[in-house]
């Protein structure tokens, strides 16, 4: 299966603004089936399902999950996001930097999400960094 960039960018995003920290410290579950279903007639549920057993395989997420027989999760429960994954939402947010990044993305076909995820960074590193890339940002070249 092929990872859809966008449905992993709105996956991720989706999950990171949940609040998810009860004030004892505990967390709540974040369920597949809520985030399946927060984006039913956007995404189809096998991409869905794709895009977060890539979060949890890249350590992306924090959580609970088993494969039925079917190659499905079955009881997926997702605490939370990991470090990694907040660093990842950070440089995916924008959506300058996330069209640049994905653009790059696709003219060399990556879909490893570890390859994503070190792409989206060094995109933001530039984006920070180079004036002309923030001066093109806000001339709209990138919109």
């Amino acid at each position: 299966m092929i990872l859809n960039y966008d449905c992993f960018r709105d996956v991720l995003l989706y999950i990171e603004e949940q609040d998810n920290m009860k004030l004892n410290g505990d967390f709540k579950r974040i369920m597949l089936k809520d985030i399946k279903d927060h984006f039913s007639g956007k995404y189809t549920e096998e991409d869905v399902q794709y895009c977060v057993k890539n979060l949890f395989d890249g350590r992306f997420l924090e959580g609970l999950y088993s494969i039925d027989d079917n190659y499905k999760y079955e009881n997926c429960k997702i605490y939370d996001v990991t470090f990694e994954g907040h660093k990842l939402a950070e440089s995916i947010r924008p959506d300058s930097i996330w069209r640049k990044s994905k653009a790059k993305l696709k003219s060399v076909g990556i879909s490893s999400i570890n390859m994503i995820s070190a792409v989206c960074v060094e995109v933001a590193k530039v984006a920070v960094t180079d004036p002309k890339f923030i001066t093109d940002i806000a001339n709209g070249i990138f919109k």
